[in-house]
């Protein structure tokens, strides 16, 4: 009778090791979307080494990695929270900033908007939200 070879069981990550890596994975904005099978959504300026560490600590670096603001991205996966302390400015600010960019990619001169961070907050306190 020959003896059967014993089992090896590889350790699985720490419980601490899996909570860094799905807080990684959260403050990043990354998405699990269903296009053509499952893939991961990553912003391209956030995507690094450590998305991919925090991806393989959880065993699924195997899945897709598409960056969500790339084309053929569904605008649902597209929204996105950034933190003020990330981009040094306010909502408002930021806002005005997009609004005037959107008005020089889509307006018909090619200028870029004038809007300012005092027109947003009107009309955010003429909404009740400011």
């Amino acid at each position: 009778m020959v003896p059967a070879k014993p089992t090896v069981v590889e350790p699985g990550p720490e419980p601490a090791e899996l909570a860094h890596a799905c807080g990684v994975l959260n403050r990043a904005g990354v998405r699990i979307m269903r296009l053509d099978g499952f893939k991961f959504g990553v912003w391209s300026d956030l995507a690094g080494p450590e998305i991919r560490a925090a991806l393989h600590a959880l065993g699924m670096d195997e899945l897709a990695v598409q960056f969500l603001d790339g084309s053929g991205i569904p605008l649902p996966y597209k929204i996105r929270r950034v933190p003020e302390r990330e981009t040094g400015m306010s909502w408002i600010e930021w806002t005005a900033g997009a609004l005037n960019q959107l008005f020089q990619q889509q307006g018909r001169t090619g200028e870029p908007g004038r809007i300012m961070g005092a027109t947003i907050c009107h009309a955010e306190r003429t909404a009740g939200k400011c």
